[in-house]
């Protein structure tokens, strides 16, 4: 059973509700109508997402702990942890500290939840799958101003039709 993660985080956390982007409406003077929640929330799940593409990122996520926050893995931010804090802050106008510590939040109550979905079938496989399930979620979460397709090499997540869904435009990513 697919679950939307990004949802069951933001309930389980108590974080604000937050909206999806319509690819339509995404122009130069659409401003920022999301909180730093929500911007928190799609940078760490869509970290995830990319750090649960190859097998080696899902070992290192299985081998990780809570007290070994998956954020600074190289398959997820890594050395660009940094500048994903400064971004994610200066989106919400916002303490990099207090960033930081939301960011780390949200990384452990993911990875939480997906070992709660998974506790009957925890491998390699089952991850890449569930986060495969996410990836629609992720970009219809993701203001494309935010860029993470920059910093995780995958353009993808800039690309507003990559938000459309629908048959035709999942073929096409």
């Amino acid at each position: 059973m697919a679950i939307d993660m990004i949802e069951v985080v933001q309930k389980r956390l108590n974080l604000p509700d937050i909206q999806k982007i319509a690819p339509d409406t995404e122009v130069a003077s659409f401003k920022r109508p999301v909180t730093i929640s929500q911007v928190a929330l799609v940078s760490v799940m869509a970290a995830l997402y990319k750090l649960t593409r190859t097998t080696q990122g899902c070992v290192a996520l299985l081998l990780s702990g809570k007290n070994d926050n998956w954020l600074d893995l190289e398959g997820a931010y890594g050395k660009y942890l940094p500048e994903i804090i400064d971004i994610v802050a200066g989106y919400g106008i916002a303490d990099p500290v207090a960033t930081e510590q939301l960011l780390r939040k949200i990384a452990n109550a993911s990875l939480q939840i997906m070992h709660e979905e998974l506790v009957d079938n925890i491998s390699t496989e089952s991850i890449k799958d569930i986060m495969l399930a996410q990836r629609h979620n992720i970009l219809m979460y993701t203001p494309e101003d935010l860029h993470l397709g920059k910093i995780l090499n995958d353009n993808v997540l800039d690309v507003p039709v990559s938000k459309m869904g629908g048959p035709v435009s999942n073929l096409v990513h």
